[in-house]
Formats: C-alpha cells, sequence, structure tokens
C-alpha cells in the first residue's frame, strides 16, 4: 500500500514538474500571484516568486542596426605595409 502511495506522489511531482517547465514565463508569474492570493500561510515566498518571473519573462531585445554587424567593428590595429624593396 505505502508503495502506491509512493509512486502517485513521485509521479504527481513529476508531472506538475514537467507542466511547469512547459508553462511560459508570463503564465507561471501569473499562476504564481494566483496561488499567493489564495494560499495565506504562502504569500511571501510565492509574491518573490512572482516578482522573479515577471522580471524573466521581459523580453530581452537583441542588439540591431551597427552594433550587431560584426563589419562595424574598427580595427585598432593600423593595416601593415610591406617592407620597402632595395
Amino acid at each position: 500500500m505505502w508503495q502506491t502511495v509512493l509512486v502517485i506522489v513521485i509521479v504527481t511531482a513529476s508531472a506538475a514538474y514537467v507542466l511547469w517547465l512547459l508553462l511560459t514565463a508570463t503564465f507561471r508569474a501569473r499562476l504564481a500571484g494566483w496561488l499567493a492570493a489564495r494560499l495565506p500561510g504562502a504569500a511571501g515566498p510565492l509574491a518573490w516568486l512572482q516578482a522573479w518571473l515577471k522580471m524573466k519573462a521581459q523580453p530581452v531585445a537583441p542588439p540591431t542596426g551597427c552594433d550587431a554587424c560584426p563589419q562595424s567593428r574598427i580595427d585598432p590595429t593600423p593595416p601593415r605595409e610591406p617592407p620597402p624593396t632595395p
């Protein structure tokens, strides 16, 4: 009997973890906020989790324009000239 209960707990925890990983960061933040409002004892940690997830959900813009192009970098070394021929 206890083995069945242990397997049910492990499978449930694994499924919850996989579901958590597959959710978007925005939805995770909303879920953490919803749980913080519903669970009285976990309001502090869940509010911190919600704030952290909101920070992670903000998109980071990739560099665009000249900053992204490797050809726009200025090479600090001048081009070498061949030595003079005698």
